[in-house]
């Protein structure tokens, strides 16, 4: 027997169909069944996105990160990671996730990839935001970063892992010349 979802098309192995089928009705009737368990998992794996990233350091103002954003933030930990790891000092997130009102007050773009935790505005202790900034281009150059958006600031450095290039500079910020910098 075939059971459609919205996703695909399952083919079930007969002596497994009755328990798949239930379990695949109370998740259509139901979607948010299985989360209390992965929002159980979650709080106990707070310290575990990285050696250096805990998940409550991308919150945004005590709200945490939901669990379907999960993905995006641990891919962004790890690229950020690689970050720490080459600068050997410790990054601070001034801003991880945001939540829709969050991002208003602070006067964010209507698609800011930190509303899918899949952004981090960030300083490097010792670094100023043009030399983080050249590092983090630099690392994407070597492939060692996802290649993503990056604008710099006068306090900090955004980056996010979108998968495509963008590039910005915040009022009265001029883009480094990395070539000096670095």
């Amino acid at each position: 027997m075939d059971y459609q979802n919205s996703r695909q098309t399952i083919e079930l192995l007969p002596e497994f169909e009755a328990d798949l089928q239930d379990l695949f009705s109370e998740l259509d009737e139901e979607p948010a069944l299985l989360i209390p368990e992965l929002e159980m998992e979650l709080e106990t794996q707070d310290d575990h996105l990285t050696a250096n990233f805990r998940l409550r350091e991308f919150a945004s103002r005590g709200t945490p990160v939901p669990s379907r954003y999960l993905p995006n933030v641990r891919r962004l930990a790890q690229n950020l990671q690689v970050l720490r790891d080459v600068l050997n000092v410790p990054i601070h997130i001034n801003s991880g996730y945001r939540t829709p009102a969050h991002n208003r007050s602070v006067k964010g773009v209507s698609n800011s990839q930190h509303l899918t935790a899949s952004a981090a505005d960030i300083r490097a202790s010792g670094f100023s935001p043009p030399q983080v900034y050249c590092m983090i281009e630099r690392l994407i150059q070597q492939g060692r970063m996802v290649e993503g958006g990056l604008g710099i600031y006068n306090t900090f450095v955004h980056y996010d892992v979108r998968g495509r290039r963008a590039r910005w500079t915040g009022r009265g910020v001029r883009r480094p010349d990395c070539s000096s910098i670095l």
